[in-house]
């Protein structure tokens, strides 16, 4: 019965230490539970893509969020518009995020190596992702950063 007991004792802290690894693990995309923790219904995810080069083939993965029940996400390959002079840019990479219960802005690199800053928004039930500008006007202590590391 003792043994029975331990068992029981070690399976449920087991047990708990992996949900909360993987519930850390989420925010970075590498998880296997969809916590819904981000706001807008977005959930991180890594796009696994193959490339061929000198006869090897190479594994390449690209952090996006996913943000509706068909699928479509916003990461690499992705068209933003912008508010400088060019009408948008692609998304080679995102390189960090801030969150908080409602809102999140989305660091990322384009393919032309610049850094721009996105945030998404609601509008007649479709979510949009338009270029920030002025980065400096949000606080951002009061957001949660997330790095990713490649």
């Amino acid at each position: 019965m003792r043994r029975a007991a331990y068992f029981i004792g070690i399976t449920i802290v087991v047990s708990c230490l992996l949900v909360m690894h993987d519930y850390h693990n989420y925010f970075h995309g590498e998880s296997f539970i969809n916590y819904k923790s981000l706001p807008l219904n977005l959930s991180p995810f890594y796009f696994k893509s193959y490339v061929k080069e000198s006869g090897k083939i190479n594994n390449i993965r690209y952090f996006c969020f996913t943000y509706n029940d068909y699928g479509e996400f916003i990461g690499y390959g992705s068209e933003i518009p912008t508010n400088s002079n060019n009408s948008q840019f692609v998304i080679q990479n995102i390189v960090s995020y801030y969150y908080n219960s409602n809102d999140i802005l989305i660091q990322c690199i384009d393919t032309d190596g610049n850094m721009h800053w996105i945030k998404p928004f609601h509008s007649r039930n479709q979510l949009y992702f338009n270029e920030v500008t002025g980065i400096e006007n949000f606080d951002l202590l009061k957001y949660k950063y997330v790095k990713i590391s490649k």
